[in-house]
């Protein structure tokens, strides 16, 4: 009876841990389907767009070392509850959100109790499954947080089609609800290691730096922003980062972040590599679903459907990284991953209006492929590179780096899109109004007073196709980096025990 009992536990545990990875990272893209629709609500620029992506992306930097930190400390059940409790209310307030500033508001909120959800789960499974048991229960995990982010786009499209863009927020709360029963009902209280002092200091000294460092990357260009308050903004951040990095040195095994992790050239070559991916990978998901809604005039489903291919192959790579790791080097799969990604990047700026949907299905199976081979080999390597000890503390590092790639990848990638916008469009109509182009950039194509019909509307999508396909190029130089990275500082040769190779 004790064996079934144990049985029933760790299955309702998985499930419930499981689901939550699901939502957060489901979040993290099944919104960008819905941003052309929101922005017409609430005529939004693309400056204010971003922010409902990055606000979230935030959060989920910042707060995933913190919120396992904290959960040492307050008891990891009690800490998963209040982030389901926190990522629920904040899912209202994002469903029910009157214009963009409270939507941004309450999306930052949902990131912190997402990233409480990312951070406090897999510690969860560790202390219910054990022995073998264990790192299969987080391959389970991974692979729903996989899957979610694989068929987002799908999902998202659904969901607006359903009931508007509210709907992807809105349906978060049942189900949260319905986690948090299930949550208190079957999964059990986990003892937790032997806790230590929360790093408070360093914690706020990071989330300062972040936020400053994204504040004044989306601020390059806009109006009335100067130039030298985007400095001063830079410079406070570089402050905070200093000083950040000196007070976690002072702490050492106690820190927020331990800066002996990163004696490795491997670990170092890892974490250039989790930023530069996450600088590239959603990016590139974010501008394709913007173009094939604002240039090609496709539905928030159908646009979703139309990337299938893309999310299937994501999927697809995932399965297929584990099996390749038996045979082929970390390293190897690693710079062939990059390798698709840049040609992806490629073939999208080459393309054009007229072509056919068909046209853009080679873009999306090297996108696919590449993004979908890169998550399991960075986890497995950064687990091998640090050790047993060692084993989370580094793959949360290297999460919250792939986190900040996202974050600083769409800022930066958003303003080069703008200002190529900005470029195109004045120069082939002269001088407008900045509502004006940050309307044309967000994929309002509406002609301003003063503007021949005619040629107003072959300048402005003309304008937005050459910042999309500039932009596309620049994820494809992104992605050759990351290559170059990965080829050069990569050195783990075997990843996988002699037990997981013959399993």
């Amino acid at each position: 009876m004790r064996v079934l009992e144990d049985v029933t536990t760790r299955r309702w545990s998985l499930a419930t841990v499981a689901a939550t990875a699901g939502l957060v990272q489901l979040d993290v893209i099944a919104v960008q389907v819905a941003l052309p629709a929101l922005g017409q609500e609430f005529r939004a620029g693309f400056h204010e767009l971003q922010w409902v992506i990055d606000a979230y992306a935030v959060a989920l930097a910042v707060f995933l070392l913190l919120a396992g930190s904290v959960s040492d400390r307050w008891g990891r059940k009690r800490t998963f509850t209040a982030g389901l409790c926190v990522f629920a209310a904040a899912s209202l307030a994002c469903g029910l959100a009157g214009n963009t500033e409270l939507l941004i508001a309450a999306r930052a909120v949902q990131g912190v109790g997402g990233a409480t959800l990312l951070a406090v789960g897999p510690a969860l499974l560790s202390e219910v499954f054990t022995g073998r048991s264990r790192p299969r229960a987080l391959a389970v995990f991974g692979s729903v947080a996989g899957f979610a982010m694989a068929f987002g786009p799908v999902v998202g499209g659904m969901l607006v089609l359903l009931g508007g863009w509210r709907l992807i927020f809105l349906i978060n709360v049942p189900l949260c609800l319905l986690i948090g029963w299930a949550l208190q009902r079957h999964v059990p209280v986990a003892t937790g290691r032997k806790a230590v002092a929360t790093d408070w200091t360093g914690g706020a000294l990071m989330i300062v730096a972040i936020t400053l460092t994204v504040v004044s990357a989306m601020s390059i260009g806009q109006q009335p922003v100067s130039g030298t308050l985007v400095w001063v903004v830079l410079a406070a951040a570089v402050v905070a980062m200093t000083a950040f990095l000196l007070t976690e040195a002072r702490r050492g095994a106690d820190a927020l972040l331990d800066l002996s992790l990163f004696r490795s050239i491997t670990t170092n070559g890892m974490s250039l590599l989790a930023l530069l991916t996450g600088a590239t990978s959603v990016p590139a998901i974010f501008f394709s679903m913007a173009y094939l809604q604002n240039r090609l005039g496709l539905s928030p489903a159908t646009a979703g459907l139309t990337l299938l291919p893309w999310t299937i192959l994501i999927w697809a790579g995932n399965m297929a990284s584990a099996r390749l790791l038996r045979i082929c080097s970390p390293r190897g799969i690693l710079i062939t991953s990059m390798s698709f990604v840049a040609a992806g990047g490629v073939l999208a700026g080459l393309v054009r209006p007229l072509d056919s949907l068909a046209m853009l299905l080679p873009m999306m199976v090297l996108f696919g492929l590449g993004m979908g081979l890169w998550n399991p080999v960075r986890l497995m390597v950064v687990l091998h590179e640090a050790g047993p000890g060692r084993a989370g503390l580094s793959s949360g590092h290297n999460q919250c780096l792939q986190q900040l790639g996202v974050v600083l990848g769409l800022s930066f990638t958003g303003v080069f899109f703008q200002t190529r916008v900005g470029t195109s469009l004045t120069g082939a109509v002269g001088p407008l109004p900045p509502e004006v182009l940050a309307g044309v950039a967000a994929g309002r194509f509406a002609q301003p007073a003063g503007q021949s019909a005619a040629q107003w509307e072959v300048a402005a999508r003309g304008a937005y196709q050459a910042a999309f396909q500039s932009t596309m190029l620049l994820i494809a130089a992104g992605a050759c980096v990351a290559a170059v990275v990965a080829a050069s500082t990569v050195r783990s040769r075997h990843v996988l025990s002699s037990e997981d190779t013959v399993s």
